[in-house]
């Protein structure tokens, strides 16, 4: 029985800022799921970043600058934090 090739969808890059801002607005509402939340809200920084590249995170590139492009209210020592906790 041949197996079945997965398919991954892709996000367009303008989806990306919906759901950023869409997810930390939850984090910052959220108490009892508090922590489910934390760690989806790092999951996605962690696939934004990867579809940004590896570029080097200084003022104006990678996710530090999509953030404060994008999403200027996600603080990015915080975003840090939420990443290592995904």
């Amino acid at each position: 029985m041949a197996k079945k090739k997965q398919e991954t969808a892709v996000v367009p890059a303008s989806n990306y800022k919906t759901r950023v801002s869409d997810q930390y607005r939850t984090v910052c509402e959220k108490t009892g799921e508090f922590f489910r939340e934390v760690v989806k809200f790092g999951a996605l920084l962690n696939e934004v970043e990867d579809f940004l590249g590896n570029e080097q995170c200084r003022e104006g590139s990678g996710l530090k600058g999509w953030l404060a492009e994008n999403c200027p209210e996600v603080n990015y020592n915080t975003a840090l934090g939420y990443k290592a906790m995904a």
